[in-house]
């Protein structure tokens, strides 16, 4: 004699809450945000990412009741756009914490020397690396021919040593 468990086991449990009728809009969007988040992984940039994030807003504004499909592209967009220009600058700087600093920001902290003096309060010339720049002291005093300067921040193309 066979003795049955009225029981389900763990499989049969896991299969009855993957049982659908039909596919509703929210399952749609996970299954794209999940895409997503897959394909993110073989690119790099993190748009991909931006794009699942937007998948899964548009996923939470079907399950809050915007059934129709317009009030879920609105959110997919304004989400993406949100995340694209908030959360991909967040992680592309916590990805590359130690990027070298360009243009610019490159400049602040490095030595150079003047090449044309200039009364106190007025613009020299310094030549850093290869390049001239105009050059005016932090204090406001002169700065004179052959001195040995540190730029501490650049106002336009204008930098400020001391």
């Amino acid at each position: 004699m066979l003795i049955q468990n009225p029981e389900p086991g763990f499989l049969e449990t896991v299969g009855k809450a993957f049982e659908f009728e039909a596919f509703l809009p929210w399952h749609l969007w996970f299954l794209f945000a999940l895409l997503m988040g897959i394909l993110e992984m073989f690119t790099p940039g993190f748009v991909l990412a931006c794009l699942g994030v937007g998948g899964l807003g548009a996923a939470l504004a079907d399950i809050c009741g915007w059934h129709g499909l317009s009030a879920q592209l609105g959110v997919f967009a304004a989400v993406t756009f949100l995340s694209f220009f908030s959360l991909r600058p967040l992680l592309l700087r916590l990805l590359e914490p130690g990027a070298p600093d360009t243009n610019v920001e490159a400049m602040i902290g490095r030595s150079g020397r003047v090449v044309r003096g200039c009364p106190a309060g007025g613009v020299a010339t310094a030549k850093v690396g290869n390049e001239e720049w105009r050059a005016q002291a932090a204090s406001g005093g002169p700065l004179l021919e052959g001195d040995t300067v540190g730029v501490v921040r650049v106002e336009g193309n204008r930098l400020i040593v001391e």
